[in-house]
Formats: structure tokens, C-alpha cells, sequence
């Protein structure tokens, strides 16, 4: 999953994607600008998340890089600008 930030829309959708596969086979990546490198989810998708029985609490962020069109077969961006 790929999105600018990774605070946000990010977690949430990598959540989502994680509670229906029976294991987890995707990373989670970025094209930000590196400020939110290493940070867990936005407070409030922590919380949108949890009211839906999903926990994103854990979750950390990382920037994208070349290597990643190696490691995965599928790479899902959140939205066109982000592609």
C-alpha cells in the first residue's frame, strides 16, 4: 500500500486488507518526505479502526524505495496522485 502520508487513509486501509487475508503478505510503504518515518497511525485512525474490531496500533511507517518492485507482487496506491 502506498500513500503520501501514511498517517491517515494509509493505516486504515492496510488494516482492513490485513483483518480479511489469513496472513499478512503485504507491506506497508510510503512516498512521503520522510516525516512520519517510524511513526505509528494518526490518533484518530487508531480510534476508527478500533470502532470497526481492527487494531492499526502497532503499525509503523516506512518510506517506499525501488527495491520494494522487487519484494512485492502487488503494489495498491490509495489514490491516483499517489500512483
Amino acid at each position: 500500500m502506498v500513500c503520501l502520508g501514511n498517517i491517515l487513509r494509509y493505516p486504515l486501509a492496510k488494516g482492513i486488507l490485513q483483518s480479511k487475508l489469513s496472513h499478512d503478505s503485504f507491506g506497508g510503504i510510503g512516498r512521503n518526505d520522510g516525516k512520519h518515518i517510524g511513526q505509528a497511525p494518526d490518533r484518530i485512525s487508531i480510534e476508527v479502526a478500533a470502532q470497526n474490531g481492527i487494531d492499526i496500533s502497532l503499525q509503523k511507517i516506512r518510506k517506499f524505495t525501488t527495491d520494494d518492485y522487487d519484494l512485492f507482487d502487488k503494489i495498491f496506491v490509495i489514490n491516483s496522485s499517489n500512483l
